[in-house]
């Protein structure tokens, strides 16, 4: 290693100074690195995971090449390998050696005690020649050659490590700093937001790991970067957002909304608020056979309404309770719960704004334009020939209702003209059916039209560059979730496609994406869904398009779709069937994933691509906790 006017905070633990033991090929990695240093109590909890050592190269006397330690073991050589010998002696043995590791403090003098590392190359490498003032002037190139077996190993300091860590991301790009380095907090990890949103994103930890958490930073940083717009929908399957991003839906700077697919999906008192009782229909001509109680009693099972309730106005709630309905009903972190009342004044807030929002239906729905509707969900997949019978045969059946309002009662007796002989079509028509059932129990109110949206002004927004934008879709009905999802996608894809439209970045975000692109499709909402992901996974980055997808069971995943995304975030995954679905997606070794079963909470293996400084190398971090950022907000943040 040069010495003569060498840049100083190269390296770090001056005095430690290990042995490149063993180059082998690796199929994964190019080459896998097993790296010696003689054993101290203090080096052994020196050295972790995701630091970074240099290694004389076989390039020039002045070239080092890069490598990352991905897992530290200290043995003991004088110890048996295996516990298969005579007890006794065995026993002797280890008590004998395990002083070795106590008495070793700060000073080296067994040679059968070794720090043994495993470390893979960075395909970096950085010259190291005399009369360089400073760090900053150290060049840092492509790896040009590999590591001398045999040569001295040297830790790198923090400064060198930062530089390295986010070499390969220009200067001019826009970036976000997602959290630490794992092991050393003062080298941050800046990602490339552009590149990052367009090439698309994974998460997949078990549960507990903070998958919501990390994506709640996300969403955060991508939004409030002033230097791009960037708009982001999430599909929040759980209904869990609410508290965790709820410092964005109040932002004066976001155009934030809560998009509720059907009436159903809010509690009472919020759905009661947004809403004014419907006025019954007009029409007196609807067919009401004599036995529509009995029909309703059977097939629906409709609740007798209380005396003195139905339909016409009711109390309106006031903004508190309606409010409260909602704090009630949200999930909210463990280590928020103790702060729940100081969600509400936010959440009346948010009412008050009226960033709470139904997806508009007209309130004249014929049973045809019902039928029009669903028809993805009703005939699935099914040919063209029997998608005509099926017409026909529906024309036949429902000629009296097809142009009729579909109220309860239409509903109701639709349910029993299908009921009856089926023909060949029982899979179909047994899905319209369900389908009807949730007619006759939805709410009979209309949305007020400022608590109302459409699919249009949603596509409108996430495609304008005028401001950012956060919509967070939530439903009862994971159906529903899934099929909109495919509307929202298509329309906002077509819309750019046929315009030539690449601007500003628009991110759709899938939290338990197992539930909307299996490997195993069970009904026609899951292929909705999946054919819009792997159509925006696929060709939606030329339109400035994003996907970002989250899971904790990675072996039920479409696996073509899991391989389109360029950045992997990667925690604890007990399953090895999902480990091995990441390392075979990902082109990473399996034993560089082990290193994730002793992370943390908010503790993760990113590696990416294209939108990290260092490609396709795996670096553990420490991400930014939302919780933080959310109790920062309800300590300072005061609804105006």
């Amino acid at each position: 290693m040069a010495s003569v006017d060498r840049v100083p905070n190269l390296f770090r633990e001056e005095a430690a100074i290990g042995r490149l033991m063993l180059l082998e090929p690796d199929p994964s990695a190019r080459f896998k690195l097993t790296i010696w240093f003689d054993y101290t109590r203090k080096l052994v909890n020196a050295i972790r995971e995701g630091d970074l050592v240099a290694i004389p190269n076989f390039g020039a006397d002045d070239r080092f090449s890069l490598c990352q330690i991905f897992q530290v073991v200290p043995t003991h050589f004088a110890m048996a390998t295996d516990v298969k010998g005579y007890p006794g002696f065995l026993m002797d043995a280890a008590k004998s050696a395990s002083q070795d590791w106590t008495l070793q403090e700060e000073k080296s003098y067994e040679d059968t005690t070794k720090i043994v590392c495993e470390a893979i190359p960075m395909n970096l490498e950085f010259v190291d020649k005399p009369g360089l003032a400073a760090l900053q002037n150290i060049p840092v190139l492509p790896e040009g050659s590999v590591p001398m077996p045999g040569k001295e190993v040297r830790l790198v300091s923090s400064e060198l490590t930062e530089r390295i860590i986010n070499y390969g991301i220009p200067k001019e790009k826009t970036v976000f700093e997602i959290g630490t380095l794992l092991r050393d907090e003062k080298v941050p990890v800046k990602i490339d937001l552009e590149d990052f949103v367009k090439t698309h994103f994974g998460v997949f930890g078990y549960t507990g790991v903070g998958k919501s958490n990390l994506i709640s930073t996300v969403i955060s940083k991508v939004l409030n970067d002033p230097r791009d717009v960037v708009n982001v929908c999430l599909f929040d399957l759980m209904g869990e957002y609410l508290g965790l991003l709820i410092d964005l839906m109040v932002s004066g700077n976001i155009d934030s909304k809560i998009v509720c697919l059907g009436v159903e999906t809010l509690p009472g008192p919020a759905l009661s608020y947004v809403s004014e009782a419907k006025k019954p229909p007009e029409t007196t001509h609807a067919p009401t056979p004599a036995s529509l109680d009995s029909i309703l009693a059977s097939q629906v099972k409709v609740k007798t309404p209380n005396p003195g309730t139905g339909p016409g106005p009711q109390p309106q709630p006031d903004l508190g309770t309606a409010a409260r309905s909602l704090l009630d009903t949200a999930l909210l972190p463990k280590r928020l719960k103790s702060r729940t009342e100081e969600f509400l004044p936010h959440i009346k807030q948010l009412m008050q704004l009226q960033k709470l929002r139904v997806l508009y239906e007209p309130y004249k729905q014929t049973l045809r334009s019902f039928i029009d509707r669903n028809k993805s969900s009703v005939y699935g997949r099914i040919g063209e020939p029997k998608r005509i019978a099926l017409d026909a045969f529906l024309g036949r059946k429902l000629q009296a209702f097809m142009d009729q309002e579909l109220i309860s009662s239409i509903a109701a007796t639709v349910i029993s003209t299908l009921s009856g002989d089926q023909g060949d079509f029982g899979p179909q028509l047994s899905v319209l059916i369900e389908r009807l059932k949730e007619v006759v129990h939805q709410p009979q109110v209309d949305v007020k039209r400022e608590y109302g949206i459409t699919l249009t002004d949603i596509v409108k927004s996430l495609n304008s560059a005028k401001t950012r934008s956060l919509f967070i879709v939530i439903s009862h009905d994971p159906n529903k979730i899934r099929e909109f999802s495919r509307e929202l996608i298509s329309e906002s894809f077509e819309q750019r496609r046929r315009t030539g439209q690449i601007t500003p970045l628009s991110l759709f975000v899938f939290d338990e994406a197992d539930e909307f692109i299996p490997a195993n499709i069970q009904g026609s909402s899951y292929s909705d869904s999946t054919e819009a992901v792997e159509m925006l996974a696929r060709r939606g980055r030329k339109f400035g398009l994003g996907v970002g997808i989250a899971t904790q069971r990675v072996t039920y995943l479409n696996t073509s779709i899991m391989a389109q995304p360029h950045t992997y975030f990667v925690s604890k995954l007990p399953r090895e069937t999902d480990r091995e679905r990441v390392s075979e997606a990902f082109a990473i070794g399996n034993d560089v994933l082990v290193q994730t079963f002793k992370f943390h909470k908010g503790n993760w293996l990113i590696m990416s691509h294209d939108a990290l400084g260092v490609e396709g190398i795996p670096i553990p971090i420490k991400s930014h906790n939302a919780e933080d950022r959310i109790n920062s907000f309800l300590n300072d943040g005061k609804p105006s």
